[in-house]
């Protein structure tokens, strides 16, 4: 299942309008807005000090503006400015939701050290990450993610050990049997 359809499986599915481009697509788009983004901040130095701003207003635009749009229409009946609803209630919102914090925590570390090359890899770790640290009590990973995942906290948060080597694994698993 987590391999995708088998290859016969997949002539049947490519009739009933199966895509699998699509998706690569959609990863090879996010890993342009990020290169273009690491360029940018790159080229002017200054951006650095509002880089949790400018993750957090791409947070808003990439992953949350349909059902922004929807839940604030329905609480307010005129466009509400950033300055009426306040950066501070933004910024807990977007702390707020697991998935979104994760990730964007992920994005800030990357681009916060300025030497991050950016690969379609990074996408699916963070992708990855957002929804195993949200909702796994382990998690098993490379090096990076795992230092950033626990350099920044996200661990402890949201109460996940977070692994890196096969043995740290191994050895987890043999605890909690005996547990």
């Amino acid at each position: 299942m987590l391999m995708g359809p088998a290859d016969k499986q997949e002539l049947e599915l490519l009739e009933l309008g199966y895509n699998p481009s699509a998706a690569y697509d959609v990863v090879d788009a996010i890993t342009r807005r990020e290169v273009d983004l690491a360029q940018q901040l790159a080229a002017e130095p200054k951006w650095q000090k509002r880089l949790d701003d400018i993750v957090d207003a791409r947070a808003l635009y990439w992953d949350l503006r349909e059902d922004w749009d929807q839940a604030v229409s329905d609480v307010w009946p005129r466009i509400v400015t950033i300055d009426e609803f306040g950066l501070d209630r933004l910024r807990r919102i977007l702390r707020g939701i697991p998935i979104v914090d994760i990730e964007s925590t992920i994005r800030r570390a990357n681009f916060s050290t300025g030497s991050h090359k950016w690969k379609k890899n990074d996408i699916h770790d963070s992708d990855f990450a957002g929804s195993a640290v949200t909702y796994c009590d382990v998690v098993w990973t490379e090096k990076h993610l795992q230092a950033q995942l626990h350099g920044h906290g996200l661990d402890r948060k949201y109460g996940t050990t977070v692994l890196s080597r096969p043995g740290e694994l191994a050895a987890y698993l043999k605890q909690q049997s005996s547990v």
